[in-house]
């Protein structure tokens, strides 16, 4: 199923998303009502620890600026593969660091092989753009949150990621 979540500049779209995914300070940024469900667990209930757990794992985020949301002084391919052994464990660092080239073949990242070691300001707008769609696609997570994936992608790289999010 897919969901769109459509309003104006500024209206709260990132606010809601971010929100859901539990990533605002507490404080100032507060729950106070209602609830977020995933597979019957009350998202705003979670511990800290535990919401650690599912995010990232269950439910996914892929940013609307991939340069702020990349950690600058680690390789993208490093900061995949902490992602991934965070939640599989199981996984040595060599068989995280192929589901990492895997998943950057699959959006479409240019010898993904060497671009996987590189660092994200080594990288165009629209590379680390697909970065931080493979970083929220990697894990296969039930649900998806994607604020504006495209927006730095040509038309028929939009199409493709489009799809294959879909």
């Amino acid at each position: 199923e897919t969901v769109a979540l459509v309003g104006e500049s500024g209206c709260g779209k990132t606010m809601t998303a971010l929100s859901v995914m539990r990533l605002l300070p507490d404080p100032p940024a507060k729950i106070t009502s209602g609830s977020i469900s995933l597979d019957g667990q009350n998202l705003s209930e979670l511990s800290t620890k535990r919401m650690r757990e599912v995010r990232g794992d269950q439910i996914s985020m892929i940013f609307q600026e991939p340069l702020t949301s990349f950690d600058p002084v680690f390789t993208v391919g490093a900061q995949l593969i902490e992602a991934i052994r965070q939640h599989r464990s199981d996984l040595s660092k060599s068989e995280a660091r192929d589901m990492s080239v895997e998943i950057l073949r699959e959006v479409q990242i240019p010898e993904a092989e060497k671009r996987v070691d590189a660092y994200p300001h080594e990288l165009s707008g629209g590379m680390r753009q697909r970065v931080m769609i493979a970083m929220g696609l990697v894990l296969n997570p039930k649900v998806l949150i994607a604020d504006e994936p495209t927006t730095a992608l040509d038309v028929t790289t939009q199409s493709q990621i489009l799809d294959l999010i879909a």
